[in-house]
């Protein structure tokens, strides 16, 4: 599904459900890194992998909290759309965001 949409040309980002394991590509300069992502199960070992940007960080919400985060989005060039702003974008319901 987010190969078909994401071959319209829109920008996606979303975050990343657990047990979603990217293969990692390249580290870029703000911390994020380029990966590949396949579907799960049979579908996924012969689909032609999407290329995506991943982006960890941790959300401080002044509570104890060791939970890392992980998004996930189709823009690609960190210069577009550096890595904190993305986070920041998907913490706008009030979450705070370290990365």
């Amino acid at each position: 599904m987010v190969k078909g949409v994401a071959a319209t040309g829109a920008d996606l980002l979303w975050r990343a459900m657990s047990n979603m394991k990217p293969r990692p590509i390249e580290t870029l300069a703000d911390g994020s890194w380029l990966a590949e992502l396949r579907p799960s199960g049979n579908a996924g070992r012969n689909a032609d992998p999407l290329t995506i940007r991943v982006v960890d960080y941790e959300i401080d919400d002044g509570r104890t909290n060791d939970n890392a985060y992980r998004l996930f989005t189709t823009i690609l060039d960190p210069d577009e759309a550096p890595a904190e702003d993305l986070a920041l974008a998907l913490a706008a319901l009030g979450d705070r965001v370290c990365l």
